[in-house]
């Protein structure tokens, strides 16, 4: 392409146009308002929409933030993020979308949702307002090259820009536009990418079972562990597929499960079902139904979805299930009320990035000024968003995170121009 036909943009490419993008514009275009500066911000979108993957977060709802995610941990470079969050609180974030015209709502366990419960309705606030504000947006357009030319970018060999904002999502739900293209980008200007693999993913599980229970819900506590160690427990709701395990509580674990995974490693959950029983009250009111000669399989119904309790009196006896309880054995009513306490499954894998919501890993937050998310490395380079070595669970702190460090980076690139067009 010859000089004359390059397009000369003067100011800030945000390159990803979801949620860490899509704050960043905002905020960079808000900072050029309030300082009367005549500065531009343009959203490279690869896919033919902004922020896709925000429609199906929360199950469509769009779990905003938590009210707690100052104070619980991140995966990765989990301090730098702890940092970037206290500079933009929760309450920030939903004083942010109240001023986009969007209300909050508080729900358990500190998540906060849309008062419409739709994640549309976040989407419509964010666009609206990068379009009032002026934000031009490219879609259909990846950006596959990014390289200094003296102070300046150039994108693609073609879009000349004073600063980036690199807000390309991690490599989770690629058909959601996280491809994991904007690892090269930050690796050609000399950043560093960690190992990357899936997180807050389904996992797949050795058990001929799985196929039987698919579908069947159940609540518990769960732990996963490796040669015996306990790694980590959570609590909540188990779900059982064709493949493995899913769920909340599954999902919570499966960052160390995935890890363990991609190192060759095979390690173990424990479920329990029962929590709230000891496995002797458990095998005392299991024993005491089994007297009134109910069939064997409808045994645990009181206790367990049918499915399930069918496949734990299948492993405690080698009676036909159409047997009368009666003529189980103390043996195998105390196996089945310990297979309740303790029901074991050998974790292979996972269902890979394309069933993950989040990528573990990411460019190096060492390289990143946790006040203004500007690199280290390269002058007015930023990244925010999955991107960047940072994970959290279930919960809202994942699109937390998103918020924080793309209002930051946003913010801090403004700031950068105006200072720079001064001098």
């Amino acid at each position: 392409m010859d000089k004359e036909s390059k397009r000369y943009f003067s100011t800030v490419a945000v390159i990803g146009a979801g949620a860490s993008g899509l704050a960043a514009s905002i905020a960079c275009m808000r900072k050029f308002r309030e300082k009367g500066f005549e500065g531009r911000v343009i959203l490279f979108e690869s896919l033919p929409r902004c922020g896709k993957k925000i429609l199906v977060t929360g199950n469509g709802r769009c779990n905003l933030t938590n009210e707690f995610a100052e104070t619980t941990p991140y995966g990765g470079d989990g301090e730098f993020a702890r940092k970037v969050i206290s500079r933009f609180t929760p309450d920030d974030t939903i004083d942010f979308f109240y001023s986009l015209g969007l209300l909050c709502r508080r729900e358990d366990e500190g998540r906060i949702y849309p008062m419409s419960g739709q994640a549309a309705s976040v989407l419509d606030a964010l666009r609206l307002e990068s379009e009032r504000l002026g934000c031009e947006t490219i879609t259909d357009t990846k950006i596959t090259s990014v390289r200094k030319k003296g102070k300046k970018f150039v994108l693609n060999n073609e879009f000349y820009t004073d600063a980036v904002i690199l807000a390309a999502g991690g490599k989770a739900s690629p058909k959601q536009g996280s491809d994991g293209s904007g690892y090269p980008l930050a690796q050609n200007l000399g950043h560093t990418v960690t190992k990357l693999y899936p997180a807050l993913v389904p996992l797949t599980a050795k058990g001929d079972f799985f196929r039987s229970l698919k579908g069947i819900r159940a609540e518990g506590n769960i732990a996963l562990s490796l040669d015996g160690k306990v790694i980590g427990r959570e609590k909540g709701e188990i779900q059982f597929t064709d493949f493995g395990l899913s769920g909340i509580a599954v999902m919570q674990l499966s960052r160390s499960a995935s890890l363990l995974a991609s190192k060759g490693k095979r390690p173990v959950v424990q479920m329990d079902f029962a929590p709230e029983m000891s496995e002797g009250e458990l095998f005392a009111f299991i024993r005491e139904n089994a007297d009134k000669g109910v069939s064997a399989e409808n045994l645990l119904s009181g206790i367990l979805p049918k499915r399930l309790g069918q496949v734990i009196m299948k492993m405690s006896t080698q009676k036909p299930l159409t047997c009368s309880s009666k003529e189980l054995t103390k043996g195998e009513i105390a196996k089945s009320a310990q297979k309740i306490k303790d029901f074991t499954a050998e974790i292979t894998g996972t269902r890979g990035f394309d069933s993950a919501q989040v990528c573990a890993g990411g460019l190096k937050c060492s390289e990143f000024d946790s006040e203004t998310m500007m690199s280290l490395i390269a002058e007015n380079f930023f990244a925010a968003g999955e991107v960047l070595n940072v994970d959290g669970i279930c919960g809202g702190f994942n699109l937390q995170w998103a918020w924080a460090s793309g209002i930051i980076a946003g913010k801090s690139a403004a700031e950068r121009i105006i200072k720079n067009d001064k001098n």
